[in-house]
Formats: C-alpha cells, sequence, structure tokens
C-alpha cells in the first residue's frame, strides 16, 4: 500500500468528520510518515506499526465524540490580526526580526529539537518550517533579550496517537555574540559547541541528553533528566550538572570556582577535572575519573557502601580546595594528575 492509498482509505473512513479535522488528520498522517521514512524507517514497518485506517479511524471515531462535546461548550474567541500573525508565523526563509546584538538569547521550544548555529552574521536570525495547523511560534526582541518561544497546538487527537516531530528549529547566532544563551526543551537532545566567552549557558531539557563541546562560559546550568550530561573541553566560573539514572561525563573542565555534579543510580565519570569546590554525588553506581593538580591540595569529604573508594573519608589539609564524592553500593575511584 503506498502513502496515498493508507490516507485515502483513511480520509474514507473518517469522512464524517468536519473538515477542519479532516484536514488536520490528514496533514499530520502524511508528514509523520513521511519523516518517519527520513529516519531510515520503511513504509511497510511505519504502517504495520500505525495499523489498519480501519484500526485507526476505529480510536479517532471513539475520541472524535468527545471532542466535538468539548467543542461545543467553548465559546468562539476571534484574535486581532496582530495577535494571529505572531502567533502563527510560519518561514522557510531565515527570520530576522532585530537589529542589534542583544545580550541575552532564549529559546524554548516543545518536542523540537533546537539547532545552534555560529555564523559570521550581524544579528541572529531563526530558521523554521512551521506547520499551520500544529505550531506556534513566537519571535521577539526587547531591551537586548532575544526571545523565541515554539508550542504545539493542543490538537484533540495528538494524544491519542503520539506525537511526532516536526523540523527543527535553527538558531542562527553571530560570532560576535557574547552574552546569555538559554536553551530549553523536552524530549529532544541539546547539543552545542564551539562558543567562547559566554557569560552564561543554561540546557534545559527532560529524557534526553546534554552534549558540550569546546565552550567557555563564566557560569554554566545543565539539567535534564534520564538521559545523560556529556561534556568535552569546557571552561569558565562553576558548572552545575544534574539528571537521574543517567550517566554524567565531563572530559577536560576547567573552573575557577565550583563543579557540582549530580545523578543517581548511574555513574559519574570525568578526566581532567580542575576546579577549586568540587562536588559529585550520585547512587547505586561508580564515581572515577582524575582529578588536577595533588591530592593534599585538596579537604575531602567522601563516602561510599559496599565498595572501595580511594579517597579517605575525611581529610583536612587546611587548603582553600575542596572535594566531595559521594554514592553508595559502588566504587570510588579517583586520581590525581600530580600523584600519578
Amino acid at each position: 500500500m503506498s502513502i496515498g492509498q493508507y490516507i485515502e482509505q483513511l480520509m474514507e473512513e473518517i469522512k464524517d468528520f468536519e473538515e477542519q479535522d479532516k484536514k488536520q488528520i490528514k496533514e499530520y498522517f502524511e508528514e509523520m510518515i513521511y519523516d518517519r521514512m527520513e529516519d531510515g524507517e520503511s513504509l511497510s514497518d511505519i504502517l504495520n506499526t500505525l495499523g489498519s485506517p480501519k484500526e485507526v479511524s476505529y480510536k479517532l471515531k471513539m475520541e472524535y465524540e468527545v471532542h466535538m462535546e468539548k467543542k461545543q461548550k467553548i465559546p468562539h474567541i476571534s484574535l486581532d490580526k496582530k495577535t494571529s500573525i505572531a502567533s502563527l508565523l510560519k518561514k522557510e526563509e531565515p527570520i530576522s526580526s532585530i537589529q542589534q546584538l542583544p545580550t541575552s538569547i532564549f529559546v524554548q521550544s516543545e518536542n523540537v529539537k533546537i539547532i545552534v548555529l555560529r555564523e559570521d552574521i550581524p544579528y541572529p536570525q531563526v530558521e523554521f518550517e512551521s506547520r499551520e495547523e500544529i505550531d506556534l511560534l513566537s519571535v521577539t526582541e526587547e531591551d537586548g533579550y532575544f526571545k523565541v518561544i515554539h508550542k504545539i497546538k493542543k490538537l484533540w487527537f495528538l494524544g491519542l496517537l503520539g506525537f511526532h516531530r516536526t523540523k527543527d528549529l535553527i538558531i542562527h547566532i553571530p560570532t560576535t555574540f557574547h552574552g546569555a544563551l538559554t536553551l530549553i526543551s523536552c524530549n529532544t537532545p541539546i547539543h552545542l559547541q564551539n562558543f567562547d566567552s559566554l557569560t552564561e549557558l543554561n540546557c534545559n531539557t527532560s529524557n534526553s541528553k546534554i552534549s558540550l563541546e569546546h565552550i567557555h562560559a563564566d557560569h554554566f546550568l545543565l539539567h535534564t533528566s534520564n538521559s545523560s550530561i556529556k561534556v568535552e573541553d569546557i571552561a569558565g566560573g562553576d558548572v552545575h550538572a544534574k539528571t537521574s539514572n543517567a550517566k554524567i561525563l565531563l572530559n577536560k573542565a576547567t573552573f575557577s570556582n565550583s563543579i557540582d555534579l549530580t545523578t543517581s543510580n548511574a555513574p559519574i565519570e570525568v578526566h581532567e577535572l580542575c576546579g577549586t569546590f568540587i562536588k559529585l554525588r550520585t547512587s547505586n553506581a561508580s564515581i572515577k575519573g582524575s582529578i588536577c593538580g595533588s591530592i593534599v591540595d585538596y579537604n575531602i569529604t567522601s563516602s561510599t557502601s559496599n565498595a572501595s573508594s580511594t579517597l579517605p573519608t575525611h581529610m583536612n589539609t587546611g587548603k582553600d580546595k575542596e572535594l566531595t564524592a559521594k554514592t553508595s553500593n559502588a566504587k570510588i575511584h579517583l586520581t590525581f594528575e600530580q600523584d600519578r
């Protein structure tokens, strides 16, 4: 069965739906199937996973009556022209919305991957292929604060059939930008590389990994859940990284102040980790790797259970640096570069 035949049969099964609902469902299925094929799935596997048009329509019809009852209870509210245009912004070319270099860039997306590109351009630009019936995109700038917000319209059938990704949200950032950068998403990974002299980098997602390479910022805030945080060659003032049920890996990380890494039920691994105040905390998994300097440079607090440790439980050297390493049911194996 071809895509066209599948969609045609599905539309025949739901021919009694309102035209607007049929249009949304048709666009949704066409884009979902093509997106999954771009990701490498075969058409036959996709259609087998979805079920036959009759099976899909059965689910839709069960929910459609509930949807129509709710729709009749909601009064119609018309948006003014300005709001409608701002909310349903649809562009296939980069959007250049400001004429000055901002001091702060904030990007938030809903189930859409954020891609950040550094380029030799004077002002930030946004590139996104939105779907009129599903995506809401807002791009604003005020007092040096550049803000991009992407949201998904709450279509009545999405909870029934599951969300599928749309095109990536691409942010083009000038190489001369050295302010605060915030990236917030959910269920999509965040990857960033080759940024220097940021005042702050805040990466926040869920159920997806955060990976950073070759970045310098005064402050790093990294937060996800149920997925890993992986960092390669970063430096700055301080870093706070937190996840759960997944690994944290820092390789070549140098900070003048604090390093705070927290996870659970997964290991923490560090290599060439340099900092004044270092905290490494997990549970039911190991802490291992290497720390810059000598063990006598640090006041140490460490603990584990049912496993060995290369660190003393308590060690007061009278020095300014501090190292805390805590886990349970797993070993602590940290070495010091100068003591090798």
